[in-house]
């Protein structure tokens, strides 16, 4: 039996593998928009969409790059944020928090 998500995406013509339903760039640009607070894989996914498994792959491979930061309380938990060494002089405090102005904020992302 073949699931609908399944049928309705498409096949790398080359590998036979299904295309990504989402991006790297997009999950790096859904942790960047929030510079108050942390993100759990959850909130990440909640906001990009496509597979949990494809987002927790790119923030692994963001934090193995130094894009993003990582923080594990416990074993089978993380918290995803904007790293240290990304300058905040473009920060904005709102009423909502705090927002870089060259970001995307997560109120924008129409996946």
């Amino acid at each position: 039996m073949t699931s609908k998500n399944t049928e309705e995406r498409t096949r790398d013509t080359e590998s036979g593998r299904f295309e990504s339903e989402i991006s790297k760039e997009q999950v790096r640009m859904a942790v960047m928009a929030h510079a108050d607070e942390p993100m759990t894989t959850s909130d990440v996914h909640d906001t990009v969409g496509g597979s949990r498994r494809t987002v927790l792959h790119y923030l692994q491979q963001l934090a193995e790059n130094d894009e993003i930061s990582v923080r594990k309380p416990s074993e089978n938990y993380a918290l995803w944020s904007r790293p240290k060494h990304v300058e905040q002089e473009n920060d904005v405090e709102t009423d909502g928090g705090t927002h870089r102005v060259d970001a995307v904020s997560a109120d924008e992302f129409q996946f």
